[in-house]
């Protein structure tokens, strides 16, 4: 297995776990170019960096 795909799987992963967890990347949504990531949990009202 490469390790280009061992990452691809691994961001199928997070964006799964992400999903599950009804996370939204709020950085990433307003600033989609930039390398930032910053989570908004509306089911705690918690934000993650």
């Amino acid at each position: 297995r490469s390790c280009r795909q061992r990452i691809n799987n691994e961001t199928v992963i997070l964006n799964n776990t992400l999903d599950q967890r009804d996370l939204t990347d709020i950085y990433r949504t307003s600033y989609p170019t930039t390398a930032e990531y910053i989570f908004f949990s509306s089911i705690y009202g918690t934000i993650f960096f």
